[in-house]
């Protein structure tokens, strides 16, 4: 697949580098702290921008071998899609009062969990990464740790994470797999969740607005919405806050002009907080020709059609009261 972000500058010079420090094995074979902490120190001679436009590059290099092996096989294809809607139904199953058994499964708003996109997902990204030499999953790894550390108000307990990260990625660790299942498959789910829903994300969401059912008919006129393109070139810390969106209902639509704006201040995540930055990186799921706009446009509602058909008793072998 063609990566379409340009080749930054600092990249051939920091893959030079790392194949230096990785020895020449497997990905099976752990890489050690010493070479992983020369690495760092490299890093740390490139700007803090420059670091993140070469880490970006990183994972569309990833993204762009899942889009290949999703698009090349289809096999892998169906397997992924069901793996998912059985992922779906399976969550339900544990999350719900009452679900039929013997009639076809019903998935609601917020069936559409992030769990489904890493225990299926996050196989397939780690796969891909796995295609790459190893020393780049040691370089994007490092620039992944990395961004953590950006921030000068990050706490010592946020900073103790970052050297846990620096070990997790010295022994077997796939952080940069991990971020482009949140990239390109999590985010994907979320914008099309936003558009299938018309409830602004800016908006608290209810729980009664989470236990609303998914109408077949309205995935397919979300399939072919144009309202995806911009919102899927923002980051996560970008996109998380609903900025952007304007509207409710059949009025929901993204605001390109949003595009034009300063980025956001950093916000906390899961792993500490995101770091500042002066330009607006397009996001890294864009890859491989859009492969977020395909995640969005075909993936997820092939997940949703192929959940609706499943029938849980006879394919969870579920007892339940007579």
């Amino acid at each position: 697949m063609p990566h379409t972000r340009a080749v930054p500058e600092e990249w051939p010079a920091l893959t030079e580098r790392a194949a230096k420090l990785i020895p020449h094995a497997n990905h099976d074979r752990t890489f050690g702290r010493l070479p992983i902490y020369r690495l760092t120190r490299s890093l740390n001679e490139v700007p803090r921008e420059r670091r993140e436009a070469n880490y970006y590059f990183g994972l569309g290099e990833i993204i762009c071998n899942v889009a290949k092996n999703l698009r090349n096989d289809e096999e892998l294809h169906a397997k992924t899609v069901a793996k998912c809607a059985f992922k779906m139904v399976d969550l339900a199953l544990n999350s719900r009062t009452t679900i039929p058994m013997d009639e076809p499964f019903r998935p609601q708003m917020h069936d559409l969990d992030s769990r489904i996109a890493y225990s299926v997902f996050m196989p397939l990204a780690v796969a891909a990464q796995r295609q790459l030499p190893p020393w780049h999953r040691a370089l994007t790894g490092t620039l992944n740790a990395m961004r953590v550390r950006e921030e000068p108000s990050m706490t010592a307990g946020q900073r103790r994470h970052d050297e846990h990260l620096l070990r997790r990625l010295a022994r077997t660790g796939y952080p940069a797999a991990e971020s482009v299942t949140i990239n390109a498959f999590t985010g994907a789910m979320g914008v099309f969740c936003t558009l299938l829903t018309g409830h602004n994300p800016e908006t608290a969401e209810s729980e009664s607005h989470r236990r609303q059912y998914i109408n077949l008919d309205e995935v397919e006129r979300v399939r072919k919405s144009q309202a995806f393109t911009g919102s899927a070139k923002l980051r996560i810390d970008e996109f998380a806050d609903g900025a952007g969106w304007t509207g409710q209902g059949d009025t929901l639509r993204f605001d390109r002009n949003y595009l034009k704006t300063a980025p956001p201040a950093p916000m906390p995540g899961e792993d500490g907080l995101f770091p500042p930055h002066q330009g607006r990186h397009e996001c890294p799921a864009l890859q491989a020709e859009g492969f977020a706009l395909e995640v969005a446009r075909i993936i997820v509602p092939e997940i949703i059609d192929v959940a609706s058909q499943i029938v849980p008793g006879e394919h969870f072998k579920v007892n339940y009261p007579e």
